[in-house]
């Protein structure tokens, strides 16, 4: 086996080439520098040795994007297995992930941790608290009650010891653990630089979660590698991306479709920012990119956006439209970024090109197997090659073209929604007999979260009821907004849901989540407050007190926009899941008041403030 120079000697290497050389960077918080970063993983793996943790130990990360998620990933895999999960989850998913993985212990900031705390210490799982202080570069931290210092990690890793542990979804599986191991990481890095091209002056735009394999390898890994450096920016909305596009200067990021279309939707209030700061590239990952959202992007900004297909089991890219030299095909995920590809049939018979079926792939990225390998190796590998559950087919020139899925998970703007999972969470509804959630199509999402449920007799489907009871058991993304009360849920003779013909029956049915609420005027300031800014996201006329944010065509990324102004101008951050549990003005203004009393004083004084545009004002 041909030796692998793992991530971790990489960035060793590089920070004494060029010890002061930027690594991440945040505008208005100052930068972390090469030899900064080598410390600060020194640092965060000294402490877990000294806890008498090595490679065979899992290492839950539940921390907020951030520069310090990025730090502790890189710097809890080199000495275990990093399992970073979605901070956002509730108790019960915690429960489900820790049991699967049981870790050793869990990081969370000093403070906070939410969820993750209380169902670690529950579980008696060590908690680890970050600690930082004033003043401190980006992504520097401490654990609270550790020693200082460091020193090498030691023993260094090998390429077959396990680097990072996420997790997927199959199609009517629980979540699939997928580990991959460091030389999985080093060759997936290699690929990325590879297929954008990737120089030591580049500097990645991150706005991705920091609990996937693209936020992970694709932004933090290969640019750093790369010797480049990582811009950070103020968690995502289209103001925190234009001010880090402007302020840190970076040459390329890394969106998702849904993100491309938000962007572009503020393209003229952003001009001079457009206009001064230009990108290299754009990366189009998660989702397919529909080819006039490519058209209008590429001609707005004047930069290329590459498409690129990729798994969790692949450790991210397996195909990238040729770039910086090469033809980019629309509509294609294009050609091979160093795995081997094959188009398969039913019985696993390789198909001529032009020829739709099966992708399957095969190469030094692809995960030995689900689960634990040692144990099962091979687990989920078919004669050593992943079965990918996607449809496609390879032109003459190796062009890969992606036609459909055969799986039925719902890839929901990049997030992937596992239905049985709504399923199992709704069981217990006291009103509903039957369900089976499905995916349809959304404008900006690509894919949204339905369900059909099927009433108990007598029982009266209140669809309230059934968004808060699932808002209580799933992260607020999997929680659907179009819900369909049905006589029957339709079943395979085996007795399987059949999810594809609820799709094809309601999906461009009633495809709104609810009639729009009769108008009522926001009776307080608050709620006119929150009215005024979601007509303003959600470009329409006018918002009552009762109209749910959803109905009017929101979705997360115009929450998160409304979320980041409303800080902006009265200091109060409220959490993305707050819109989905409190959809409307009213029922949001319910929640801030208990949530943050005093909110009408500091929206008043938010109004009477100094103000740049009439976007910015609160007119009470």
């Amino acid at each position: 086996m041909a030796v692998i120079v793992t991530l971790h000697e990489r960035l060793e290497r590089l920070a004494r080439a060029a010890p002061g050389a930027d690594a991440i960077v945040v505008p208005g918080r100052g930068r972390l520098d090469r030899q900064g970063l080598a410390r600060q993983i020194r640092i965060v793996a000294a402490h877990l040795a000294r806890l008498g943790l090595g490679h065979g130990d899992r290492v839950v990360v539940a921390l907020l994007d951030s520069p310090m998620a990025a730090t502790a990933f890189l710097g809890v895999s080199a000495v275990t297995a990093a399992a970073p999960l979605n901070p956002q989850y509730r108790p019960a998913e915690f429960e489900f992930y820790f049991g699967r993985l049981a870790p050793a212990c869990v990081v969370v900031a000093a403070g906070a941790g939410g969820a993750a705390r209380e169902v670690a210490l529950s579980m008696g799982i060590r908690v680890l608290d970050i600690v930082t202080e004033r003043g401190d570069a980006p992504g520097a931290f401490r654990f609270a009650g550790a020693f200082e210092g460091d020193g090498p990690v030691q023993p260094p890793p090998a390429a077959q010891d396990v680097a990072l542990v996420l997790h997927t979804s199959g199609t009517t599986d629980l979540p699939k653990r997928v580990p991959l191991t460091h030389a999985n990481l080093a060759v997936a890095v290699d690929q990325v630089s590879v297929s954008l091209g990737l120089r030591d002056d580049d500097r990645c735009l991150h706005v991705l979660p920091m609990f996937h394999v693209g936020g992970l390898v694709d932004n933090i890994a290969a640019p750093l590698a790369a010797g480049g450096a990582i811009v950070g920016a103020r968690g995502y909305s289209v103001d925190a991306f234009y001010e880090a596009l402007d302020l840190g200067a970076p040459t390329w990021t890394q969106l998702v479709p849904p993100m491309l279309v938000e962007v572009l939707d503020h393209a003229d209030r952003h001009a001079g920012v457009v206009a001064r700061r230009g990108l290299r590239f754009v990366r189009s990952v998660s989702a397919p990119l529909p080819r006039p959202l490519l058209e209008r992007f590429e001609a707005r900004y004047g930069v290329p956006v590459v498409e690129i297909y990729g798994m969790t089991e692949t450790t991210g890219v397996i195909t990238s439209n040729p770039f910086p030299v090469g033809t980019r095909k629309p509509g294609s995920v294009g050609v091979s970024a160093g795995p081997r590809i094959a188009i398969v049939d039913a019985d696993g018979r390789a198909l001529p090109r032009g020829a739709v079926g099966e992708v399957r792939v095969s190469g030094g990225c692809v995960m030995r197997g689900y689960g634990d390998a040692a144990d099962a190796p091979g687990l989920g590998l078919v004669d050593g090659w992943l079965a990918t559950g996607d449809a496609g087919y390879l032109d003459d020139g190796g062009y890969l073209f992606l036609v459909g899925r055969y799986k039925e998970m719902i890839n929901r703007g990049g997030e992937k929604v596992l239905p049985r999972e709504i399923d199992d969470a709704i069981a217990d509804h006291p009103a509903i007999a039957d369900a089976a959630a499905f995916g349809v199509p959304h404008p900006t999402l690509g894919e949204d979260v339905a369900i059909a449920v099927v009433a108990r007799p007598g029982a009266v489907i209140d669809r309230a009821s059934i968004v808060t009871h699932l808002a209580r058991r799933l992260a607020y993304f999997k929680v659907p907004r179009t819900i369909h009360v049905v006589e029957t849920i339709p079943r395979s003779a085996s007795g399987k849901v059949q999810r594809l013909r609820l799709a094809e029956a309601l999906g461009a049915n009633d495809g709104a989540p609810a009639a729009a609420a009769a108008y009522v005027a926001p009776a307080t300031p608050v709620a006119a407050a929150i009215a005024l800014l979601w007509r303003d996201v959600l470009g329409v006329a006018r918002v009552g007190a009762d109209d749910d944010f959803f109905v009017l065509g929101g979705d997360s990324l115009k929450a998160a926009s409304f979320l980041a102004r409303f800080e902006a101008a009265c200091g109060v951050a409220i959490p993305v899941s707050a819109i989905f549990d409190a959809p409307t003005p009213a029922g949001l203004e319910g929640r801030l008041a208990r949530e943050h009393p005093g909110i009408e004083d500091r929206l008043a004084a938010a109004a009477a403030g100094p103000a740049t545009s009439a976007r910015d004002r609160f007119e009470l």
